[in-house]
């Protein structure tokens, strides 16, 4: 869960029935691993998994504040930038937005680097953060310097 921006589970079994092949199996972590693949496992694609009983049916708590999203766009790696505040998704103001910002949003999604970023697109829900000025060396977007959660002039 905390992989994909969730701060933890809720519910899981392990009697999920799955329709497509099993990538890892015995699959043991320690709890402080900041991925799935660094768990210890058999190895990709080894498994003695069977289709009718051994997928795993996760249910994780909400995002954790501050997780980033990308929104709309044409494939799974690009499209609006949102953040989640208090039980709500909001957007981030382009004001003094940079390729140095765009590399810590990535980098805090789990991308290595950036490729292009667009200001200035039609935005339909609340600015949560404007200003985001960083340096490169935080791990997430919060960490860099901002005017304060749902503080903006963008508009104006």
């Amino acid at each position: 869960c905390r992989q994909m921006g969730y701060p933890s589970y809720t519910a899981y079994t392990t009697s999920g029935i799955v329709t497509n092949d099993f990538w890892l199996d015995e699959v043991r972590c320690s709890g402080n691993e900041a991925s799935i693949e660094s768990c210890h496992h058999i190895g990709w694609g080894n498994h003695d998994c069977s289709m009718s009983r051994e997928g795993i049916f996760l249910h994780c708590s909400g995002p954790a504040d501050g997780t980033l999203r990308l929104l709309n766009g044409n494939t799974g790696y690009g499209g609006i930038l949102e953040i989640y505040h208090p039980d709500r998704w909001g957007s981030i103001c382009d004001d003094g937005w940079n390729s140095v910002a765009s590399i810590v949003a990535c980098r805090q999604m789990g991308y290595p680097d950036y490729s292009s970023y667009i200001t200035s697109r039609t935005i339909t829900n609340d600015f949560w953060l404007d200003d985001v000025r960083c340096n490169g060396g935080e791990a997430s977007i919060i960490s860099c310097s901002h005017s304060g959660w749902g503080n903006d002039n963008c508009g104006t």
